[in-house]
């Protein structure tokens, strides 16, 4: 005769065991704990009810009718560090999230593909990316919200997880016809996108147009570009516009050099929470992608060549000493 405290086939759940889930208990760790991944065993403590991606936090979403809050970072990212301290391992955040999603921590060092996936979509969405990468989808896995790192609370004009769960919880109920929408939107355009071939080299427009594009978005006060937080950006190859001595040419090549930054070993990370604006502060982390961080180092010495260098070659080996120091 089955305990009454076991469930039986007739009495049971998709939180209680069958289907796979079980109600956690308070101070548990979560399913992340059996994970291969150490950044995915990392959060095991959290009290936010993760699931490893896979089958069953998609049934369990399709069966509550619950959005998912996919998360994707790696271990050595520091903002994935401070989003985890500040809201996954805060009790009222993951009260918030364990009642209004199915939530799925990915490490994108061990599945790329999926990081790769939702990476597009975010740029789509915002116009950038990063790590920690935030995406909320249907449980069809259709993308409607994308971010990157979120405090606990709402400031300097950016929601907090405090403000902004309720407010898509609230968007779900009441308004599913527009985030399904939404959804459709950002599925069409990333199919539009993975299947879209490079068909020759940038022309003169294209980069005449990201020049103008450049001027107005960048922020005489604070340097950068933009309003918010400040990230390093790539340097567009001004040298490659029509007319070098045209004057948008050299406003863009006089900004972009006023922009630059020391280079050690890895770039600097421009951004915190007093000078999030100010490019001319930047705080000397590590940057949040590793394989980026190989790739802009190595892309320096071609860097230091252009921008109107009178001596390329001094001007690569000053930017290969640097980074060898």
């Amino acid at each position: 005769m089955a305990s009454t405290n076991e469930p039986t086939k007739d009495n049971r759940t998709p939180d209680s065991g069958w289907m796979g889930h079980r109600k956690r208990v308070p101070g548990e760790p979560n399913r992340l704990a059996k994970e291969q991944s150490p950044y995915l065993r990392q959060h095991a403590d959290n009290p936010v009810d993760w699931y490893p991606w896979g089958p069953k936090a998609f049934d369990r979403a399709k069966k509550e009718n619950k959005p998912i809050f996919l998360s994707i970072g790696y271990s050595t990212c520091h903002w994935c560090h401070v989003m985890e301290h500040e809201c996954f391992e805060d009790d009222q955040v993951a009260a918030l999230m364990n009642e209004a999603f199915v939530n799925i921590k990915v490490d994108r060092e061990e599945r790329p593909d999926i990081d790769r996936v939702y990476m597009t979509v975010a740029q789509i969405m915002t116009g950038a990316g990063g790590w920690p990468l935030t995406i909320v989808m249907t449980p069809d896995k259709k993308p409607f919200f994308a971010a990157t790192f979120i405090p606990k609370l709402s400031s300097l004009g950016r929601l907090g997880m405090m403000d902004l769960i309720p407010r898509i919880t609230r968007a779900w109920k009441e308004h599913r016809g527009d985030i399904g929408r939404t959804a459709d939107n950002v599925a069409t355009a990333l199919r539009r996108v993975s299947h879209d071939e490079p068909t020759g080299q940038m022309g003169h427009p294209i980069i005449e147009r990201a020049i103008s594009d450049l001027k107005k978005r960048y922020d005489p006060i604070h340097g950068g570009f933009g309003k918010t937080m400040k990230f390093p950006r790539d340097v567009l190859p001004v040298d490659e516009t029509p007319d070098r001595s045209s004057p948008a040419k050299a406003d863009c090549r006089h900004r972009a050099q006023s922009l630059r930054r020391p280079i050690e070993i890895r770039r600097h990370r421009t951004t915190g929470r007093t000078s999030a604006r100010r490019v001319g502060s930047p705080s000397n982390r590590r940057s949040c992608s590793r394989s980026a961080s190989v790739e802009d180092n190595a892309q320096t010495p071609d860097r230091s060549t252009g921008g109107g260098q009178k001596d390329p070659v001094r001007g690569a080996q000053q930017a290969a000493g640097s980074i060898s120091r």
